[in-house]
């Protein structure tokens, strides 16, 4: 009989052996998903819109009109996947924080329309580079988008940049975008935009920027009309590290022929994890 604890003993060392077996596919199995669904870049981007430079803490509009609405952020994260060295697929989370409908001291956050789509280095040429992305706005998750019956709206951001020297750069930023309504005829229009810049390299981690912004759309691809609220922009960037930099924007209006008393005081906020 000496030798059942034998085969007990062999039972439950093959028992063991087979469930770290088990154990050790399925971690392995997990690793392998996690590693083919990893971004190879995750990088952020915010935008904070006011207080006003007159004092009182609320942002203005293009009119100089104080906004009720009081300061607001939008955000936005980017999973990237590199398709090849100058090409990535995107997908962007987006959300935005903004004034409690309830309560003026709260802050509520909710989600905005999200983005796919692919970004590319569409063309570079010594100091010149012409990049960007193509992309569309996912409008279901929209009330609004939903409630117009938004269908698709392609559209991207792009940059135009020159390297003057070593310190002066120059170039625009250019946007837009198409957007088709099924149950709104009359929204059917191409918003579109464009903001030449000037930027001048301080230091290593100090640039100096003024650009000009100037919004249009064309409606039912018959009509284009340009908006009133051209606006100056003079900032300075500061990139603390590769995960945060910080960029105070002194935003003022044509409107009110840059009345620096009736502007804005914005911030982008950008920076990259991975």
């Amino acid at each position: 009989m000496k030798f059942i604890p034998i085969l007990l003993s062999v039972m439950s060392f093959s028992a063991f052996a087979q469930s770290t077996s088990i154990n050790t596919s399925q971690k392995d199995l997990s690793t392998s998903f996690l590693e083919k669904i990893k971004p190879d870049r995750i990088s952020h981007f915010s935008i904070v819109f006011g207080p006003g430079l007159d004092g009182n803490g609320s942002p203005v509009d293009s009119n100089g009109t104080v906004q009720d609405d009081g300061i607001s952020s939008w955000h936005q994260i980017s999973f990237g996947y590199n398709i090849t060295k100058k090409t990535r697929f995107v997908v962007n989370p987006r959300f935005l924080i903004e004034k409690s409908s309830v309560s003026d001291s709260t802050s509520v956050g909710k989600l905005a329309d999200p983005v796919i789509g692919i970004t590319s280095t569409w063309y570079k040429n010594g100091n010149f580079t012409f990049s960007g992305g193509l992309n569309t706005i996912l409008a279901a998750v929209s009330d609004s988008a939903i409630d117009r019956g938004t269908e698709w709206n392609p559209g991207g951001f792009q940059t135009i940049n020159y390297d003057v020297n070593d310190k002066i750069s120059i170039g625009s930023w250019l946007w837009g975008r198409y957007e088709y309504h099924r149950k709104d005829s009359t929204r059917r229009r191409a918003p579109m935009g464009i903001s030449p810049y000037f930027t001048y390299s301080a230091a290593d981690k100090l640039n100096l920027q003024a650009f000009y912004e100037v919004t249009g759309k064309v409606t039912n691809a018959d009509t284009l009309s340009w908006s009133e609220g051209d606006n100056l922009n003079l900032s300075f960037s500061y990139k603390f590290n590769k995960t945060l930099s910080i960029k105070p924007i002194v935003t003022v209006f044509k409107n009110t022929d840059y009345d620096l008393a009736k502007g804005n005081l914005n911030f982008w906020i950008s920076g990259s994890f991975l």
